[in-house]
């Protein structure tokens, strides 16, 4: 290599430098003064959700925040039908597709920081730290919510998580590929713009009460999805056996720890800590924070989640999830794919959780 190149690719070198550094300056500096965007931007069902929690015309006391398997499943109407009387919620369901931890903490923290933020209950559906495809690694919904904390949380969740030292080590380096974007940001001004342009196009989707039933109608699929829901409910009709195998899943796997409960022993110390500190705060603010184990959840997640679910306070947690004691929530007739509840399965599994709430708010009260 002659001087000449030598001399190139040191310049392209500190070009580069450069760039980098001023755009983590207009990162930290620029970007929140110009006020563009809110903090749940990247998201586009969280934030249409979270203009209608905010609005002081809502009068919602109780959020129930998580997946899928909340937004298409917890009915809050029914939910406030049951605990009419008992806990009295007025529930307001907050879930979107693939809102996991770290991300589902990152809008719990924002919506009890609003002048708004204070609620009687919060459900927090317990799930596993999330990981990143590579195909959807840069997005703006994968990179938009992260902060130093979360990437601490993230990464030493999951070292101390059963996962094996592959899943671990993959884990470790999307979510700094992650943290890394949202610090560069190098697109922030074009996709602010955009985000601006399309503000609340979610709004009129999304139901009062922020509930939405999976149905063939809808057909609709979101960056996660490789297929839309009336293709994903076609190809569970043909054969409605998933179902059938993932109550034999949930069975083998709660049996296990049934009938050895020192297995419950051997959880991730850091998550539950986490968990616990977060229960804590919550009863400062007057806030019973309650974590939410759902039905149909994935094999690899059983024996991580059981023994976190029952290393926290028996009046911080629900479980509805085990197939022995919740038969029709894995049957055919109220499925709507492997994985979701229908319409009618939503109304039986909202039930199950109202009457739930009503149970923990008699255990507080008992002296």
């Amino acid at each position: 290599m002659n001087k000449d190149h030598k001399y190139f690719f040191v310049r392209l070198g500190a070009v580069l430098v450069l760039v980098l550094c001023l755009s983590i300056v207009a990162n930290i500096l620029l970007y929140p003064a110009l006020k563009l965007t809110p903090w749940s931007w990247g998201a586009e069902l969280v934030d249409s959700k979270s203009h209608q929690l905010q609005n002081p015309n809502g009068k919602f006391n109780a959020v129930v925040l998580g997946s899928s398997r909340v937004y298409r499943q917890v009915d809050p109407q029914v939910v406030d039908s049951v605990t009419d009387g008992k806990a009295e919620t007025r529930l307001f369901n907050l879930g979107a597709n693939w809102l996991f931890p770290p991300e589902s903490f990152y809008v719990y923290d924002h919506i009890t920081k609003n002048e708004n933020g204070h609620y009687d209950y919060i459900i927090i559906e317990l799930a596993k730290v999330s990981s990143v495809d590579f195909k959807n690694l840069h997005t703006v919904r994968t990179i938009y919510w992260y902060n130093l904390s979360d990437l601490i949380f993230a990464i030493t969740a999951s070292w101390n998580s059963n996962f094996s030292i592959i899943e671990k080590g993959y884990n470790t380096f999307v979510h700094l590929i992650g943290y890394t974007d949202n610090i560069i940001n190098l697109g922030y001004i074009t996709e602010a713009v955009r985000y601006l342009n399309a503000a609340h196009s979610f709004d009129q989707k999304v139901n009062g009460n922020g509930f939405q039933f999976l149905s063939v109608d809808q057909n609709e699929a979101d960056m996660f999805e490789e297929e839309n829901t009336a293709k994903r409910n076609s190809r569970f009709l043909r054969d409605t056996s998933v179902v059938t195998k993932r109550s034999e899943i949930s069975r083998k796997q709660f049996s296990k720890y049934s009938d050895n409960p020192k297995l419950l022993k051997s959880y991730n110390i850091y998550y539950s800590a986490t968990l616990k500190k977060m229960i804590t705060d919550a009863q400062k603010k007057g806030t019973q924070l309650i974590f939410l184990l759902s039905p149909r959840i994935d094999k690899k997640q059983y024996d991580e989640l059981i023994p976190l679910f029952y290393s926290l306070p028996e009046e911080n947690r629900i479980e509805i999830s085990d197939s022995r004691s919740y038969p029709e929530l894995y049957l055919a007739e109220n499925s709507f794919d492997a994985t979701h509840l229908n319409q009618k399965g939503s109304r039986i599994y909202s039930r199950i959780l109202g009457e739930k709430l009503n149970d923990l708010v008699i255990l507080k009260r008992r002296p």
